[in-house]
């Protein structure tokens, strides 16, 4: 159900997190919000080393790590912890750290912190019982950011597809001159995926179990599980339709957030779907117990088409790229500030602008 945004305005949703009261909804007609760099913008990219043909790449901000991007300890590269600028790891540590188990329930161990992922021509890649996607190159460049190439391969070792993937990352500073909140803090990731029909022809089914997604902390679910030792749970979220908590489910908008207090600090988690994308705006795999995921192709599942409506097939030789920018912020952001940093995204690199 779709809820008018003149209604949520009466609704005049408070929440309450660590002493802060912020209105999801209800911004003054005129407000300017300004999004500018960070006071210390500057990123570090590090290759830890070792014995790894590709080791994890830390990024930092000051000397703080904001994530770290794993090319090859696992079945896909993903991208993890990930944390606000205070240093809130915003995503389930299971099954990647997996002796930290308190709390954190042990359902779908493909579910691991960021990552990408679909089955294609039969091969489960999502689920990891198919294939992996191995990385064969990771480069380190000036502009914050991370190029690496990946075969998409099967158990047998057959190559189905491979991509060619870009991470950028920086943080933002969010004010808003109407003085209902304080200035909020915003790291970023921005993934441009290009999937190739390297190795023949291929077909991305169409399927609720794909493509870009994120595992959030368990304190940010929308619904407990008592049976795995998810009790306490704190988390909502809410879409640029206007559509909240378990409504969102196979609804299409142009980004999606989750918000609510990790271990009693208020954390924010938008993830958007780039405009030029295919299908644009998507449809989306958002589930009650934190899997955020932005999906395309499931549209039998999403909008009750037919079977396989929304398979894409590749020629070998074509490509299909999409792009993803995930913003994880300190403080509850309300609506108005997610559509600003959603709208800023496609204008430049940098993107910084007002908003009124």
């Amino acid at each position: 159900m779709k809820i008018d945004r003149n209604a949520l305005r009466l609704i005049l949703l408070l929440l309450t997190v660590a002493g802060e009261t912020t209105a999801l909804f209800g911004q003054q007609p005129g407000t300017k919000i300004t999004i500018e760099p960070a006071p210390s913008p500057a990123v570090e990219l590090v290759s830890e080393g070792g014995h790894l043909a590709f080791p994890p790449v830390n990024i930092k901000f000051k000397n703080q790590l904001f994530t770290r991007l794993i090319p090859c300890q696992f079945a896909k590269p993903i991208l993890y912890p990930v944390r606000t600028p205070a240093g809130v790891a915003v995503t389930r540590p299971w099954p990647v750290a997996p002796s930290q188990t308190e709390g954190v329930a042990d359902d779908h161990p493909h579910h691991k912190s960021m990552w990408f992922a679909h089955e294609i021509n039969g091969v489960d890649f999502w689920s990891e019982t198919g294939g992996r996607i191995k990385v064969n190159d990771v480069a380190i460049d000036q502009d914050a950011g991370i190029s690496t190439s990946s075969n998409w391969v099967t158990h047998g070792g057959v190559t189905i597809c491979s991509d060619r993937t870009r991470y950028r990352f920086g943080q933002l500073r969010i004010k808003r001159d109407d003085k209902t909140s304080n200035d909020k803090l915003t790291n970023w990731i921005d993934v441009r995926i290009r999937l190739l029909a390297s190795a023949g022809d291929v077909k991305l089914k169409d399927t609720k179990e794909g493509f870009f997604a994120i595992r959030t902390h368990p304190d940010l679910r929308l619904s407990p599980d008592p049976k795995r030792g998810v009790v306490n749970v704190f988390g909502h979220a809410v879409n640029s339709a206007g559509q909240t908590d378990k409504q969102l489910w196979g609804q299409t908008a142009r980004w999606v957030m989750y918000y609510g207090p990790v271990n009693s600090q208020p954390v924010s988690i938008i993830m958007c779907d780039h405009p030029n994308n295919f299908r644009h705006p998507t449809p989306w795999h958002a589930r009650d117990y934190g899997l955020i995921t932005a999906n395309p192709f499931g549209l039998h599942d999403f909008l009750k088409k037919p079977a396989g409506f929304g398979a894409v097939n590749l020629g070998k030789g074509q490509s299909l790229t999409l792009r993803y920018r995930v913003y994880v912020a300190d403080g509850i952001l309300d609506v108005d500030q997610a559509n600003a940093l959603f709208e800023l995204w496609p204008d430049s690199a940098v993107g910084l602008k007002q908003r009124k």
